[in-house]
C-alpha cells in the first residue's frame, strides 16, 4: 500500500513539473533577441513592426557594436500607422550619421516624426548615444535626432516602465537639426513617457514653432510623465514661437534636476529653460539654466512666458546664478529717439529764445546810456 501512495505521488509531481511550464503567464516567457551589427540590420526593424505586438513581452533589439549611418538619405524607423513599440537596447553602443542626412518617408503622413526613430509608441529605449557628423534636415513636423514623435497608446493605469528613454545622448556640437515645427536635440513631439538620464549638444533650428534643446514639444497627456535628471547645451531657434533651452513648448508634464545651458532665440516666447507654457499642471523642481535669451523676457528669461491663468510652479531653480522668481521683471525702457530729440529742439529754443531777449536788453541799456 505505502510503495502504490509512493509511485502515485511520483506520478502527480511528475505532472505537475510538465504542466507547469505551459501555463506560465506571458511576463515570464523571455522576449524574443534581434542583435543589430550594422545598418542594414537597422533597417530590417521597420519588417518586424507588423508582427502582433505584446506589452508584456516585446521584441528586445540589441545594439552589438558602433555602426555608421552613411545614406544620404535615412527613412525613420517606424511610421504613424506602423510605430516602433519595442525595446532598443543600445548597450551603451553609438550610431553615427556620417554626414548631411535628410529624413525621409514613403508616406507624407502630417504625424509622422522623423529621426533614426520615426513615431515609436509604448517604447524603451535605453544606453544609446547618437553622434552627428553632419546637419539633419527635414522639410516636416516632429524632427529630432533620436525620436521624432513618441506617442504612447498606453493606458493611464500602465506602469510607465513601458513608455520611456533613458541613459541616452546626442552628440552633434557645431551641426543642426533643421525642421518645421516639433524640433528637438533628442525628441521633437513627445505626447507620453518619461525622459531620464539624457543630454544633447546640439544646434536645433525650427523654421516655424516650437524648438528645444531636448525636446520641441512636451505634451503628456498623463500627468506622471516626466523630464529627469537631463542636460543640454548648444542653441536652439525657432523662426516663429516658442524656443527653449531645454524644451520649446510644454502642455503637462514635471521637470526635475535639469541644467541647459543653451543660447535661445524665438521670434516670441524665448526661455532659458521653456519657451512656452500653456497648461498649469507643470512643475519644475532643482533645476537650472543659462545663456543668452532673446527676445529678454519678463520673467528673469527662465521661462519665455504661459498663457493666463496657467502659471507654471517653479521651486528650487535659477537663472544665471539668481533664484528664478515667476512675478514679471520691469524691462528697461527702450530710448524714443524721436522724444529726445523733441526734448533737445525745446532746450535749443528756450536758449536762443534767452539769449535773444538778454541781446536786447544790453542793446537798449547801452543806448540809454
Amino acid at each position: 500500500m505505502k510503495v502504490r501512495r509512493l509511485l502515485s505521488f511520483l506520478i502527480i509531481l511528475s505532472l505537475l513539473l510538465m504542466v507547469g511550464p505551459a501555463v506560465a503567464s506571458a511576463w515570464q516567457i523571455p522576449p524574443p533577441m534581434f542583435d543589430i551589427y550594422s545598418a542594414e540590420d537597422l533597417k530590417k526593424i521597420n519588417y518586424y513592426l507588423d508582427l502582433e505586438y505584446d506589452l508584456y513581452n516585446p521584441i528586445v533589439f540589441r545594439l552589438m557594436n558602433d555602426i555608421e549611418i552613411t545614406e544620404e538619405n535615412w527613412v525613420p524607423i517606424g511610421t504613424v500607422n506602423r510605430p516602433f513599440r519595442e525595446v532598443f537596447d543600445g548597450r551603451n553602443h553609438t550610431i553615427t550619421f556620417k554626414g548631411d542626412t535628410k529624413f525621409v518617408t514613403p508616406d507624407e503622413h502630417e504625424f509622422n516624426g522623423y529621426g533614426l526613430f520615426g513615431n515609436v509608441g509604448d517604447v524603451r529605449i535605453y544606453d544609446l548615444t547618437v553622434i552627428l557628423e553632419g546637419n539633419l534636415t527635414s522639410e516636416h513636423d516632429n524632427v529630432a535626432a533620436l525620436v521624432g514623435r513618441m506617442d504612447g497608446d498606453m493606458l493611464i493605469d500602465v506602469d510607465l516602465a513601458y513608455l520611456r528613454i533613458e541613459n541616452c545622448t546626442v552628440q552633434g556640437k557645431g551641426y543642426t537639426i533643421n525642421g518645421r515645427n516639433n524640433v528637438g536635440g533628442l525628441v521633437g513631439n513627445m505626447l507620453n513617457g518619461s525622459v531620464i538620464n539624457c543630454s544633447s549638444d546640439v544646434s536645433v533650428k525650427a523654421s516655424e514653432d516650437n524648438a528645444g534643446g531636448l525636446i520641441g514639444f512636451l505634451n503628456n497627456t498623463s500627468i506622471n510623465g516626466s523630464i529627469i535628471n537631463s542636460s543640454a547645451s548648444g542653441s536652439v531657434e525657432a523662426d516663429g514661437r516658442n524656443a527653449g533651452g531645454l524644451i520649446g513648448s510644454i502642455n503637462r508634464g514635471n521637470i526635475s534636476e535639469a541644467s541647459v545651458n543653451v543660447s535661445v532665440t524665438a521670434n516670441e516666447y524665448a526661455g532659458a529653460l521653456v519657451g512656452f507654457v500653456s497648461n498649469e499642471n507643470v512643475i519644475i523642481s532643482n533645476s537650472s539654466a543659462n545663456g543668452s535669451v532673446k527676445p529678454a523676457g519678463h520673467f528673469g528669461n527662465f521661462i519665455g512666458g504661459w498663457n493666463e491663468n496657467y502659471k507654471p510652479k517653479v521651486v528650487n531653480c535659477y537663472y544665471r546664478g539668481e533664484t528664478v522668481d515667476l512675478e514679471p521683471v520691469p524691462l528697461e525702457p527702450i530710448p524714443d529717439p524721436i522724444a529726445d530729440n523733441s526734448k533737445t529742439y525745446l532746450i535749443a529754443i528756450v536758449i536762443g529764445v534767452f539769449l535773444i531777449i538778454a541781446g536786447v536788453a544790453v542793446y537798449f541799456k547801452r543806448r540809454n546810456e
